[in-house]
C-alpha cells in the first residue's frame, strides 16, 4: 500500500503537545513531525487511528515515505517509562521466536513530550474473532514458546493479536511481557504455564471449554513437554473466566 502525498489535500500538522490537548478530536488525516534516533527530522502522514487513550498513548496507521507503517506513540510524563517496556517487550517476543512486526525505529518527539516505536505494517491483517479455533491454537503454541524461555505474558486478551493474510498469527503488544526469572532462561513451572494459559482461556465463552484439548495439544507441542493436565486447566479456566466477571 502507498500513497501519493502530492494529489491528497494537505492534512494539518500537529505536535505531540496538540495531540495532548486534543484529546479524542483528532483531525484524521494529520502530519506529525518527529525526529529519528539520530535527530533527523521524521514525517509520518497518520491515516487512521487504530487505538487511542488520549494523552497517553496513540496507535496509528501511519505513511513514511509513501510506505505504511505502524506507529505507537506514548505521550506525557510516562511516556519513556512505557515506551521501554513495549520495546522491551517486543524484542523479547522475537528473541523467543513468536511471530511479531519487526521493529522499524523508535522516534523522539523534538520537544520531549513523547516517543513512538515504528512497525512494520501487515497487509491483510485483522483482528483474532474469540470462535477462531486454529487461531487461538496458535497463539497456545506461541504461548508455549515464551514459556520455555521463561516468559510471562501479563496482558493476554485477543485485542494483542493479529492474524495475517495467509493465516499466521502475530502478537502485536510488548507491554505486558515478562521474563519471571532475574537469572538464566529455565522455563515456567507448571503451575505458571497453567496459570498463563488459563489468563488466555479465560477470554473465551463457556462454550469454547469443549474444545481445551487442542489448544494444549499446540502449547504441548510447541513446548515440547508432556501434556498439560485438562482437568486442572478447565477449571483454572473457569475460575479465571469468574474473576474477569466480578471485576466487570
Amino acid at each position: 500500500m502507498t500513497e501519493d502525498l502530492t494529489t491528497a489535500r494537505a492534512p494539518p500538522t500537529l505536535r505531540v503537545a496538540e495531540l495532548i490537548t486534543l484529546g479524542r478530536t483528532l483531525p484524521v488525516p494529520f502530519l506529525l513531525h518527529l525526529v529519528d534516533e539520530g535527530g533527523s527530522p521524521i514525517e509520518l502522514r497518520c491515516r487512521e487511528v487504530l487505538r487511542l487513550l488520549p494523552g497517553r498513548r496513540l496507535v496509528a496507521l501511519c505513511i513514511q515515505e509513501g510506505e505504511p507503517r505502524i506507529l505507537k506513540l506514548f505521550m506525557g510524563s510516562s511516556a519513556t517509562r512505557y515506551r521501554n517496556r513495549e520495546r522491551a517487550g517486543v524484542l523479547a517476543l522475537a528473541r523467543c521466536g513468536v511471530p511479531t512486526p519487526a521493529l522499524l525505529g523508535a522516534p523522539e518527539d523534538p520537544a520531549g513530550v513523547g516517543g513512538g516505536l515504528l512497525f512494520e505494517y501487515l497487509d491483510g491483517a485483522h483482528p483474532v474473532a474469540e470462535g477462531d479455533g486454529e487461531a487461538i491454537d496458535q497463539i497456545a503454541a506461541l504461548l508455549g514458546k515464551l514459556h520455555t524461555s521463561g516468559v510471562w505474558h501479563g496482558d493476554l486478551h485477543l485485542d494483542n493479536f493479529v492474524k495475517d493474510s495467509t493465516g499466521k498469527v502475530h502478537a502485536i503488544d510488548g507491554d505486558g511481557i515478562r521474563g519471571l526469572r532475574k537469572h538464566g532462561h529455565r522455563p515456567l513451572s507448571e503451575r505458571a504455564s497453567l496459570e498463563n494459559l488459563a489468563l488466555l482461556l479465560a477470554q473465551l465463552p463457556p462454550l469454547a471449554d469443549a474444545r481445551l484439548q487442542a489448544p494444549l495439544e499446540s502449547y504441548d507441542a510447541a513446548r515440547g513437554c508432556s501434556a498439560l493436565p485438562l482437568a486442572r486447566m478447565g477449571a483454572m479456566t473457569r475460575w479465571h473466566r469468574r474473576l474477569r466477571a466480578r471485576h466487570y
